[in-house]
């Protein structure tokens, strides 16, 4: 039986607890105490942290939140400069690109990522040579022989100086509205991984885009996001992207320079719950918060 009062004959309380407003769910997770009642109760109460970057296994106690929220900047190429990813396109279900041109060019592929393993087997989203050329999705179906390959009906002079997203899966969407369908199977085998601002032909960089890139990302092919890159600065002030998925810097990999642009306001969040004494991702938000 619950007791929330303890007091002598004499009139002396030594214990009340009638007064209290303590209970369950604004005390903290895990901790113990006794309410107004005299019961005992154990609080569910998760505490909410906020930052920029991954958070450390040292923060916080299992079952408390983390905010991770992102203030999305632009990373610039100057056409000699790219990220490689380290991820091939065997291991992705969708891939997503959020970019716009500097200028179009003529006589030259502007290529916003991609890789080639040879013949016309590939997987790029780029703009053909044409002074206005037209964006192009190409995705193979077939081992070095063939490839689906599909106009947005976008040109360069659609992107120079107009930021929009792009995204890739088994078909493909310009800002949210699908534009059509690519093959729901990739059967060629990709051994280079994607590269961002250029094409990896084979392991060698080509087809660069003088481009600006907010948000970069991949999904494997169980529809998890793996990689979410941001424009980012070091802690030495070097222009490179930041993985919010990984806690990892993707630094220039040509012959060129990056240049990067803070953002002002964020937008999207990736919220993290600790468990077992870990940080795991528990929902990400694309939208701004």
């Amino acid at each position: 039986m619950a007791n929330n009062k303890v007091q002598l004959a004499n009139g002396i309380v030594l214990i009340d607890l009638t007064s209290d407003t303590v209970d369950a769910s604004h005390l903290a997770l895990g901790y113990t105490a006794h309410d107004a009642s005299g019961a005992a109760i154990t609080g569910t109460l998760r505490s909410v942290l906020t930052g920029l970057k991954v958070p450390s296994a040292s923060l916080g106690k299992n079952g408390d939140f983390y905010v991770q929220a992102a203030k999305i900047g632009t990373l610039t190429s100057d056409k000699h400069s790219y990220i490689n990813t380290g991820i091939t396109q065997n291991a992705l279900y969708k891939v997503e690109i959020e970019a716009q041109l500097g200028s179009a060019v003529s006589g030259s592929y502007d290529t916003f990522f991609g890789c080639r393993n040879g013949n016309n087997a590939r997987f790029t989203a780029r703009f053909n040579n044409g002074a206005n050329g037209a964006l192009e999705i190409h995705k193979s179906t077939t081992p070095t022989t063939s490839y689906t390959t599909g106009s947005t009906g976008l040109t360069k002079n659609s992107f120079v100086g107009t930021y929009h997203k792009i995204t890739v899966r088994d078909y493909c969407a310009m800002d949210g509205l699908v534009t059509y369908g690519l093959a729901t199977s990739n059967t060629t085998d990709f051994p280079y991984p994607i590269f961002v601002f250029a094409n990896n032909d084979r392991g060698t960089a080509g087809d660069y885009a003088s481009a600006s890139v907010k948000t970069w990302k991949m999904w494997n092919s169980d529809g998890e996001l793996i990689q979410f890159l941001i424009p980012a600065e070091d802690d030495q002030n070097v222009a490179c992207m930041y993985d919010l998925m990984t806690d990892t810097y993707f630094y220039n990999s040509g012959s060129g320079s990056f240049y990067y642009t803070a953002g002002t306001v964020s937008r999207g969040a990736i919220l993290w719950l600790k468990e077992g004494g870990s940080w795991s991702v528990f929902h990400v938000y694309d939208t701004p918060i």
